[in-house]
This record gives C-alpha cells, sequence and structure tokens, in this order.
C-alpha cells in the first residue's frame, strides 16, 4: 500500500494549476506498473505561459485540446480541434472549431443505436458542402459490393455491382472515347430528357425508335421511312420552296418560269412520235433513233400498265445469236446530242424495266460512241447487266478508255427501275430508285455524249427485251449571254 501513495504523491506536482482531478470511480489499479503517469487536464480560457511540465495537457474552451513539451516555461501544440464534452442523450457532442473536425479512419465509424451496422439515417441536410466519395484518377482495385467513387479524370461517379463498376445513372460504364469507337456502352434516357453531346464526335445510331435507318446521309438528306421499323437515307422533298430550276418564291407564292435562259429542260414520256426517216423510225416526243445489228429486232409502243402510262419495247432477234437492238437520243443533221459533261449541274433519270435476266446483255446510260456503236468503255457512264459477268447491277464510267466498275451488290431482276447520273456544283454522283447511297464519279467523260438503251442476247438465239418509259435531263446554271 505504501508503493501506490509513493507513486501517487510524486505525480501530485502535475496537478500545480488544475482544479480537479474527476474520476468515475475512485480506484487507480496499477497492476504490474512500475510508475503510473496522470496527465494534467485544465479547463482554461487561455493557455498558461510557464509553471509547465513536459506531457501535460490543457482543455481551452471553445479551441480544443493542447500538449506542452517544454519544461517550466510552456510549449503548446494543438492536438485536438474541438470540444468533446456529454452529448444530451449521453453520448458524445462534438463541436468543431476553425480547421473542421478531423476523424482516424483507421477504424470503422457507425452511426447507430445499437450493432455496428449502417442502417441508420446519416443526416448532412444541414452541410452547406459535402464530399461523400473517395476521389481517385482510375477505378480502385480490390473493391466490395456497393462501393462508390468519383473519377477525376471522367469526371463521372461509379459504383460496383459486384462484379464491375457501372455508372450511377445506367447500366454502363461512364468514360470519355478518345478516339475510334465505342459501340459496348449502353445508355437508358427517361422520358422529357436529353442527350447532351459534347466534343466533336459522332452519335451513331442506327436505330432511332425502334426503326432502323441504312444507307449514307448527305447534305439535304433526311431518313425516308419505308415502313414502321425501316428507314433509308434520302434527299429531302418537302418543307418550304425555294427558288431555282425555273422556280421564283415570293412570300407563300411560288410560280414556275419555264423560260428561265439559266436552266433547260429534256422530257420524253415515250406516249408517240414515230416517223419513217434516213431508214431509221423517230420514236418518242424527242425522236429517238433505233438500231439493230441485225434485221430481227423490233421496237413497238408498249401497252401501258400501273404507273407506266406509255412506254417503248424493244426486242432482240430470236433467230440470232448475238442480237440485239439499241435506242438512241440523236439528231438527223449531228451524231450526239449531249454536251460534255465534266463540269456544271445536271440531271439524267432513264425509266426502264429488263423482262429477263438469263442471257441478257443491258446497258442504260450515256454513251460517247457515234451511232449505231453500243458502248465500247472509251467515253462512257452508264449502268450494266451481264448473265455472263456478274449477277448484280453495275456501274460503269470511262474517261478516255480508263473505266472504273463499282458493284452495286444487288441482284439483277425484272422489276421497274430508275437511273440517275447526276451532278450538283462539279460533284457527280450514279446511283438507282430512291438513291439514298449514291457511289462518286470522279471524272465525267469530256466529249460529247447521247442517251442510249441498249439489249443483247450473248451468244444464244433467244428474244429479249427491255421496256423503256421515261427519259429526263436537266442542265442548270447555264450562261446564254
Amino acid at each position: 500500500m505504501s508503493r501506490t501513495f509513493l507513486g501517487i504523491a510524486l505525480l501530485l506536482p502535475m496537478l500545480s494549476f488544475a482544479q480537479t482531478l474527476p474520476f468515475a470511480s475512485p480506484i487507480v489499479d496499477m497492476g504490474a506498473a512500475q510508475q503510473l503517469r496522470i496527465p494534467t487536464y485544465a479547463s482554461v480560457g487561455a493557455l498558461p505561459a510557464s509553471g509547465c511540465i513536459p506531457e501535460s495537457y490543457a482543455s481551452v474552451t471553445g479551441t480544443g485540446m493542447y500538449r506542452n513539451s517544454g519544461t517550466g516555461t510552456c510549449v503548446w501544440a494543438q492536438v485536438a480541434v474541438a470540444n468533446v464534452t456529454a452529448g444530451p442523450i449521453g453520448g458524445l457532442s462534438v463541436t468543431p472549431v476553425t480547421g473542421g473536425v478531423v476523424i482516424d479512419t483507421t477504424s470503422f465509424i457507425c452511426i447507430t443505436t445499437g450493432a455496428c451496422a449502417p442502417t441508420n439515417v446519416f443526416d448532412l441536410s444541414g452541410a452547406t458542402k459535402t464530399l461523400p466519395f473517395q476521389n481517385a484518377s482510375s477505378a480502385p482495385g480490390s473493391p466490395v459490393e456497393s462501393q462508390v467513387y468519383y473519377n477525376l479524370t471522367t469526371h463521372h461517379a461509379s459504383i460496383y455491382n459486384g462484379s464491375a463498376y457501372v455508372g450511377l445513372g445506367g447500366s454502363s460504364t461512364w468514360g470519355t472515347i478518345g478516339s475510334g469507337s465505342d459501340n459496348s456502352h449502353t445508355f437508358h434516357m427517361a422520358s422529357g430528357s436529353t442527350l447532351d453531346h459534347v466534343g466533336g464526335g459522332i452519335i451513331d445510331a442506327p436505330a432511332v425508335g425502334g426503326v432502323t435507318i441504312t444507307g449514307t446521309p448527305s447534305s439535304g438528306y433526311v431518313p425516308i421511312a419505308s415502313s414502321s421499323s425501316a428507314a433509308a437515307w434520302g434527299p429531302a422533298t418537302g418543307g418550304a420552296p425555294t427558288a431555282g430550276n425555273n422556280t421564283t418564291v415570293s412570300g407563300t407564292a411560288v410560280s414556275w418560269v419555264p423560260f428561265d435562259p439559266t436552266t433547260s429542260w429534256i422530257k420524253d414520256e415515250f406516249c408517240g412520235g414515230t416517223n419513217a426517216s434516213s431508214g431509221d423510225n423517230l420514236w418518242g416526243e424527242l425522236g429517238w433513233l433505233t438500231r439493230s445489228d441485225n434485221t430481227g429486232g423490233i421496237v413497238t409502243y408498249g401497252a401501258s400498265v400501273a404507273n407506266h402510262p406509255c412506254m417503248i419495247h424493244m426486242t432482240t432477234d430470236a433467230s440470232t445469236a448475238f442480237g440485239n437492238e439499241m435506242l438512241s437520243l440523236v439528231s438527223i443533221s449531228t451524231v450526239n446530242q449531249i454536251p460534255p459533261l465534266n463540269t456544271g449541274s445536271y440531271e439524267f433519270n432513264f425509266v426502264f424495266r429488263m423482262n429477263q435476266t438469263g442471257t441478257s446483255d443491258l446497258y442504260v446510260g450515256l454513251n460517247g460512241e457515234a451511232f449505231g456503236s453500243e458502248f465500247s468503255d472509251v467515253n462512257d457512264a452508264y449502268l450494266r447487266y451481264n448473265t455472263g459477268d456478274n449477277a448484280n447491277w453495275q456501274f460503269r464510267i470511262c474517261v478516255a478508255s480508263s473505266c472504273t466498275t463499282t458493284n452495286t451488290g444487288n441482284a439483277a431482276d425484272t422489276a421497274w427501275h430508275r437511273l440517275r447520273i447526276q451532278s450538283v456544283s462539279g460533284t457527280a454522283t450514279i446511283c438507282m430508285d430512291a438513291c439514298s447511297s449514291p457511289t462518286a464519279i470522279t471524272s465525267m467523260p469530256s466529249t460529247t455524249l447521247m442517251p442510249m438503251f441498249y439489249i443483247g442476247n450473248l451468244s444464244s438465239a433467244v428474244s429479249r427485251s427491255v421496256d423503256v418509259d421515261m427519259f429526263s435531263a436537266m442542265f442548270t446554271g447555264l450562261t446564254r449571254f
């Protein structure tokens, strides 16, 4: 017992400025310890400057806890930045001061009335600023389910779902696509929400609202629906009228001026016009000439069908192999009708139907040869189908015997088709039907050309035929004077 009194007596000088030594229970159990050090706690309004011994402590009201390291002269260092007192319901009341409250996170921290399980409310409604997430430049390793972090690189928060980090608002990770493409992520947008596209990248959405859009977009093109689930890119046909091509617009009034000298129109519906002249008949309103390599070829006006009120029916000789029949738009005094097309704006349309696909040889387009000569791949721009060459429709452009062939990927058939050869401000294209994906023409022949329809039977003595429904041509931007 004397040993205990000796230890307490040696420590009594430490209480020189303390007011009380509060013990919840007046028992000091030293056990096997050789010395008991009881630090001094003082509740003071200001820290004393002298009379201190090392390892003494002081609590300054409204400031925090301080520890002295000096002897005699006090050397205080702050070790806590808040006053901790008994709370109103038996817990702790923490009053933060300048610098905030720092909590050592090496241990678990629970806000609960029972076992340590984070099930109670953590109320931050009175806070003016909160930073609840872990910040990192990449996903933390060895995560656990429900772990959340904020990515300082992508500037998005993600949560770990047990197998991968996912965006808080959907089923995919947020991120930035620096280059290339990303087709693996799905974003879910609620009704009325807006997708904000930032940057110069492209959002590739081939299906919109359940409608799959095919083709290649171009200036002035819009998706044109062919059913409730399919659409293709094509030129807009509606909207407000614009002036040009013999059309004038004044407010909401639109008028067509056929005598505009800057535009030329040519069109043939093939509803009549036959005439015997120079050994060849003139067909259609524009006076087309026919020519055959044999005498068995036949050209007649065909019977009208739905959506095709007039047409010319061309048939090869059934008794001769390599028979053919051609229909060319030429004049009597000159051979070629169309001026050079390497510059300017123009558009040609050919509407036709091939009636057989076997042992057939079909050419439709612009021919640079003299009348009576078939397409010889010197200066031409045309569509072709040759049974022995390819089962698909093909585009072929030849300039000074240098030819380029494009396979359309569409099998030749006996349906009605339109061929369009067009140039807008010097940019030429060739296409079929709706023309949702025109094929670019890098160069057009600089010689004069003539429109032509040609049908042949190759090496078999069989009858092959084509129906010609319409031809049209437009030239714009002409300077006549």
